[in-house]
């Protein structure tokens, strides 16, 4: 199933405090790649030590403290 991304390569984004512990909750991170799994938009998002990890697009949200800057 070809679904539309939300967010773009290199946008700044957090994880829901909603997410699980390990995705780490709250985050400021960076968009760094995307993939389609079923029916699910996964994101690759960078934090600021330079760890990532693949999010699915439920647990992001747009950075609306710091919008347009960069992790």
């Amino acid at each position: 199933m070809n679904r539309n991304f939300i967010y773009k390569w290199g946008e700044t984004v957090r994880v829901s405090l909603a997410a699980p512990k390990e995705s780490r909750p709250g985050k400021v991170c960076a968009v760094c790649g995307m993939r389609q799994a079923g029916d699910t938009n996964l994101y690759l998002v960078e934090f600021e030590n330079g760890d990532s990890l693949e999010v699915p697009e439920g647990w992001l949200q747009p950075n609306l403290e710091r919008p347009g800057k960069s992790v």
